[in-house]
């Protein structure tokens, strides 16, 4: 975890920050109290995420991860949600280009994806999540696959964009 971010996001009691990646490939971001999400670039506070490897914690110690473990929710949904956001960038994303992505994350989160700026922003993700929350590498490992299993399922079953269509519904996007 990231002290430093979470110091910066938790000032009080009823605080809520926005918090916007400036780079994802460097990993830094500003944040912003919701108040200011609307405000100038130069407004908020700028911090860098530390690297995947500095960020991996001790976990939940558990073979797998099951979907309706609530544990892994924050983790599931940061992955799914760079999907989502590089998907509205690049309109002609495809299932296929998903599971390239993933597959280079699933044996190493960690892996120099710079020439990959879908997987690249996954890693943006993951590193935001795991700023705030305590996941180990195997968490990781076994959310990623969760994810990429989800795309083959609804790749078969809806077509080349299945997946895409389907977590745009279900993140009401």
């Amino acid at each position: 975890m990231d002290e430093q971010l979470r110091q910066l996001i938790a000032d009080g009691p009823d605080r809520k920050a926005v918090i916007e990646f400036s780079d994802p490939a460097t990993g830094e971001v500003r944040v912003l109290p919701s108040s200011d999400a609307a405000a100038d670039e130069s407004a908020g506070q700028r911090h860098t995420l530390k690297p995947l490897p500095e960020l991996y914690g001790t976990g939940t110690g558990l073979d797998s991860v099951a979907l309706t473990d609530d544990r892994f929710l924050s983790l599931l949904l940061a992955i799914e949600q760079a999907i989502i956001d590089f998907a509205k960038a690049q309109r002609g994303l495809t299932d296929a280009a998903v599971t390239i992505a993933l597959d280079r994350l699933c044996m190493t989160p960690e892996a120099d994806v710079r020439n990959d700026a879908l997987a690249l922003s996954i890693q943006a993700g993951l590193r935001l999540a795991l700023s705030l929350s305590d996941f180990s590498r195997q968490d990781v490992r076994h959310c990623l696959r969760k994810v990429k299993q989800s795309v083959a399922r609804h790749s078969r079953l809806s077509g080349t964009r299945g997946y895409l269509t389907f977590i745009r519904q279900q993140l009401k996007q």
